[in-house]
């Protein structure tokens, strides 16, 4: 499976790429970045995976599709006690996934009803660095992909919420068999297309 994150705005982060490709089951996925600065694109591995993108609270591990290396159900009483999500969201699963190299592991609230992972804690060598839960899920019609999470880096207390403000929309295929720069013009002008007024 292949992900892309593309930053549009603000023009600081204008032509940030993240790709992600991943396959479930597998202990790393490969992800890289490219910022405006960068001359290519580089990869980002080992406990950088655990951190966010730079300038923002979006960490690669909110991008993935699943958690490497495979997360496995908490025992109840485990130390998931300072993992919540909203009751509002309904009955969850705690899982974990552990990257001993690195010291991290992840704990994370799986929502019972649709898979949609609704809350989700990093820990470094037992310390909380950050955390994320979703606020409200979007619709079945769309996956229940969140309408909108915030994240809240656990050092300073200080939270970012994200709010989606479109539907999803599908990207042809053949997008993703041609160079970065035509992917990210096309994204471009399609999301322009869409916001002019009928």
């Amino acid at each position: 499976m292949v992900s892309r994150l593309v930053v549009l705005t603000p023009h600081n982060l204008r032509s940030t790429l993240v790709e992600i490709v991943e396959q479930h089951g597998d202990e790393s996925p490969g992800v890289t970045v490219k910022l405006p600065t960068m001359n290519a694109p580089r990869a980002v591995s080992g406990r950088h995976l655990f951190t966010c993108l730079p300038l923002t609270d979006v960490g690669y591990l909110d991008l993935m599709a699943w958690m490497h290396p495979a997360s496995v159900p908490v025992v109840p009483g485990d130390r998931d006690g300072r993992l919540s999500a909203s009751p509002a969201l309904g009955p969850t699963e705690v899982r974990r996934s552990a990257d001993p190299d690195s010291g991290y592991e992840v704990f994370e609230h799986v929502h019972r009803a649709t898979g949609v992972t609704v809350a989700r804690r990093v820990l470094c060598r037992g310390v909380e660095t950050r955390s994320w839960e979703v606020l409200d899920l979007g619709p079945e019609v769309h996956g229940h992909l969140p309408a909108r999470i915030r994240a809240v880096r656990s050092e300073s207390g200080l939270f970012t919420e994200f709010v989606r403000t479109t539907h999803p929309r599908p990207i042809p295929a053949a997008w993703f068999d041609r160079d970065i720069d035509y992917f990210m013009r096309a994204v471009d002008a399609e999301l322009s297309e869409r916001a002019r007024p009928t």
